[in-house]
């Protein structure tokens, strides 16, 4: 029995005799009439469309069977008929692409933020040459740290505040580090195109992270009755902390907890 794939071709030979010969259809006759009937049900143009869909790295046979209304399977067996070959090996590529992608986004986030790091280490290293303070570069542990009148200096940034309903503040994280690496934070926020310092010990700073009030006023600053006192008002612009030693450092530190907090210690 002839399958539809083929065709009877009955003829007389020669002889005379009867004979049935068999030639199967051209592939690509066969192939032109299932674009037909493809573009007849999903529209003109429908077939280039969804080589476009599928040969997208960021497209997947479920996304592909959505979008026409069929399943993931069908549109397996879709891209066997017009490719004439298995989805496999376009799906590896596929993979192989993406992963290409990502370590491409990796390496730009990385350099980005490389370049914003090695900003803020330019500010705080100006702003310290200018307030004729000793600085240097550290040649190993973290690549924040700098030295400044030979104090360990982790330099952190916040390049916008968050804004909530009430008052807006900087997140300032990453200050996880030991003892031995890190003397001070200094904390580098811009509000706009203005630049406000917080020179934050080491032992004041909390180990998870802060969130730096907006509104900071320095000690001999007026601040307005709505704007309560933050624990971190004392350390803004407080370049004096790191010209003076480690127990005149700790001095004032201890005064200024006694002052903010009479009741109770505030905790370090």
């Amino acid at each position: 029995m002839l399958t539809k794939y083929h065709q009877s071709i009955a003829d007389v030979d020669r002889t005379g005799r009867l004979s049935c010969k068999t030639k199967k259809a051209p592939e690509a006759k066969r192939r032109e009439r299932f674009f037909k009937r493809f573009e007849y049900n999903y529209g003109q143009g429908s077939v280039d469309e969804f080589k476009d869909i599928i040969e997208d790295p960021n497209s997947s046979l479920a996304e592909v069977g959505r979008y026409y209304g069929f399943s993931r399977e069908n549109a397996r067996l879709l891209y066997q008929k017009i490719y004439g070959s298995p989805y496999t090996q376009t799906h590896k590529k596929k993979l192989e692409a993406r992963r290409k992608t990502r370590d491409k986004q990796r390496q730009q986030g990385a350099a980005k933020l490389k370049r914003k790091r090695r900003l803020y280490i330019d500010k705080v290293m100006q702003k310290a040459e200018f307030l004729g303070f000793s600085t240097g570069i550290r040649s190993n542990g973290n690549p924040n740290n700098i030295l400044i009148n030979e104090y360990k200096v982790n330099i952190k940034g916040a390049p916008r505040p968050i804004h909530t309903d009430k008052n807006g503040y900087f997140s300032i994280s990453g200050t996880n580090l030991k003892r031995r690496d890190c003397d001070f934070f200094v904390c580098v926020c811009r509000s706009g195109r203005d630049d406000t310092y917080y020179v934050i010990p080491y032992d004041a700073m909390p180990k998870y992270g802060a969130n730096i009030p907006i509104h900071n006023y320095s000690p001999g600053e007026k601040r307005p009755s709505r704007h309560r006192e933050s624990r971190y008002s004392q350390f803004k612009e407080a370049w004096d902390l790191i010209a003076e030693s480690g127990e005149q450092r700790e001095e004032k530190y201890q005064t200024e907890c006694a002052r903010s907090s009479p009741n109770t210690r505030e905790p370090r």
